[in-house]
């Protein structure tokens, strides 16, 4: 029969973890834990059968901690040469992040007494170990707040997803408010900036700075793509660029394209592709290369399909038979502009016979809003003979009455009468078309001499310098 008198046993904890109640693979960890530790009573290692009692509190202080939970009562525990081992199992509920101590109370096992329980002292507080019941069982989102104290440095929710700088995740990875989200696990879209992504990357932010940055100092592509049907590199921009390459002795942008676009640039306001050249004569702000080496389209009236602006705005070459080195479409094919001295708007040469510098078609074959200068005798099939065109005149009045008497035609072309020429016809049912001749010519009108009978004329004035 062991003593009564407890005064001089303690405890010394060797060690807390956490251990399911029963392993099974199919299982859930429970929320027991084991204890482990030795019992000295009257300074020998104690041996024999007692009764322990073990209490939680929220506070080491055993005059203000209270108890938390319900006591676990552990009867005849055998105790071998000092040491014990038990399981003990308060629920999930008391572990709820906040610290808690454990209380002792035991007797010798033949004492049935429930008033003669011995309280070890101190009470002996829990480590996190316990707490991974906690985050196993709690139930509800855990965070771990960061070594300088910052909280909720990552967190998980309920749903598995995982918060890095957030509370409230997403997707299954979210880094901060924001910033980084994987989501949609049935395709693994990555967004940068965007909670839904609709692309295997996709990046959106309002910074002036580039959105994806690539420097390559080596020989290799600072960003590179590529797709066997779709477009490889995807830029937008409602303010700038939507994708800008720059390259020290190389390209700026480079695409290829098998059977569609290499390179496809799209604006509504600004150059949908802009290519400038900073160095030497010889170079391309834009090169291109194939049956069409740059081709450009607009939607808008007074916009250009391509806008080249230096020594050269637009150069086209190709040393192919049956193409084009610039090649334009619709309203305007070709328009070039050139405000400078011994320049041209458009220029075209062609070393080949039977081609052309510059060819245009649709509404028109070439078109000058200013003086139109042409170097060399014209060589075209206009009508029969081979015969050449004749430049519009400035006042057609077409074919109009004239009764008997004088006839007065308002033409209102300004300038100098003296860079005029007329020309004057009129029919007469006798003879068919002869030369009508005129009276006064003045900046405004011009006058016809009087006719003796109807007749049916015609005055055409042209401008030069």
């Amino acid at each position: 029969m062991k003593a009564t008198k407890m005064s001089t046993i303690l405890v010394l904890a060797l060690g807390l973890m956490v251990c399911p109640a029963k392993v099974s693979e199919a299982a859930p960890m429970g929320t027991a834990f084991t204890y482990q530790g030795r019992l000295i009573d009257a300074n020998s290692p104690a041996d024999g059968l007692y009764d322990f009692q073990f209490k939680l509190f929220d506070d080491a202080n055993v005059v203000f901690g209270n108890q938390i939970g319900s006591d676990v009562n552990v009867p005849d525990m055998d105790v071998i040469d000092g040491y014990l081992t038990v399981e003990l199992d308060f629920g999930s509920s008391v572990f709820d992040g906040n610290a808690v101590w454990l209380e002792i109370g035991l007797r010798p096992g033949d004492l049935n007494d429930p008033n003669v329980y011995t309280t070890l002292s101190p009470r002996q507080e829990l480590g996190p170990t316990p707490y991974a019941i906690y985050a196993n069982t709690s139930g509800a989102a855990y965070s771990l707040n960061a070594p300088d104290g910052s909280p909720n440095a990552l967190y998980v929710d309920n749903d598995g997803r995982v918060g890095i700088g957030t509370t409230s995740p997403q997707a299954l990875l979210h880094v901060r408010e924001e910033s980084v989200i994987l989501t949609d696990e049935s395709n693994s879209n990555v967004g940068i900036g965007t909670t839904g992504p609709e692309s295997k990357l996709d990046v959106i932010g309002s910074s002036s700075d580039p959105i994806i940055f690539g420097t390559n100092v080596g020989s290799g592509e600072g960003i590179y793509g590529e797709s066997s049907d779709g477009t490889a590199v995807y830029g937008e921009s409602h303010d700038g660029y939507g994708v800008h390459g720059e390259s020290q002795d190389g390209c700026g942008v480079y695409g290829v394209g098998a059977t569609g676009l290499g390179v496809l640039g799209t604006s509504l306001t600004s150059w949908g592709v802009q290519g400038m050249n900073l160095g030497s004569q010889g170079n391309y702000g834009v090169l291109g290369d194939a049956s069409v080496g740059a081709a450009g389209f607009h939607a808008n009236s007074r916009n250009f399909g391509v806008l080249g602006e230096s020594e050269a705005g637009v150069y086209g070459e190709h040393s192919g038979t049956g193409n084009s080195g610039v090649l334009g479409h619709r309203g305007c094919g070709v328009f070039g502009e050139a405000t400078g001295s011994d320049t041209a708007g458009v220029r075209g040469e062609h070393s080949a016979s039977g081609n052309y510098g510059v060819l245009g078609g649709n509404d028109y074959g070439v078109k000058s809003e200013g003086d139109l200068v042409v170097t060399g005798a014209y060589r075209g099939t206009i009508g029969p003979n081979g015969g050449a065109p004749f430049p519009r005149p400035a006042y057609d009045s077409g074919w109009v009455t004239q009764d008997v008497g004088r006839l007065t035609l308002f033409h209102n072309i300004g300038g100098n009468v003296d860079n005029y020429v007329v020309d004057a016809q009129a029919k007469l049912a006798e003879v068919g078309l002869n030369d009508w001749g005129y009276w006064n010519l003045t900046t405004n009108s011009i006058e016809l001499p009087q006719a003796y009978e109807t007749l049916t004329v015609r005055v055409r004035i042209w401008v030069y310098n």
